[in-house]
C-alpha cells in the first residue's frame, strides 16, 4: 500500500478544510474585533492616530472624549472574551 493511499484513508481532507477556513475566519475576526476596541478607547480617551499613521489626515486630535468610543470598545472587548470563552469550552467538552 503506496503512503498516499494511506494519507487520503486516514484523513478526511474536507473536514480538515472547514477547520482550517473556520479557525482562520475566527483568529482573524477577533484580532480585527480587538483592534475596533482599541480604537474605541483611543476616541474615548480623546486620543487620534499617531502621525504618519493611516487615517491621521482624516482624524485630528480634537481632545474631546467620545463616549461612544467606549461603549464600542466594551462591546468589541465583550465579543472577544465571549468567542475565547466558546473556543476554551469546545475544545474542553471533548
Amino acid at each position: 500500500m503506496s503512503a498516499q493511499v494511506l494519507a487520503t484513508s486516514l484523513i478526511d481532507f474536507g473536514s480538515l478544510l472547514k477547520v482550517l477556513v473556520a479557525s482562520s475566519l475566527a483568529g482573524a475576526g477577533l484580532v480585527a474585533v480587538v483592534a475596533i476596541g482599541i480604537t474605541g478607547l483611543s476616541a474615548y480617551a480623546g486620543g487620534a492616530p499617531a502621525a504618519g499613521s493611516a487615517g491621521s489626515e482624516a482624524a485630528p486630535a480634537t481632545g474631546r472624549r467620545q463616549p461612544l468610543g467606549l461603549v464600542v470598545a466594551i462591546v468589541c472587548f465583550a465579543v472577544v472574551l465571549a468567542g475565547v470563552a466558546y473556543g476554551l469550552y469546545v475544545m474542553l467538552s471533548k
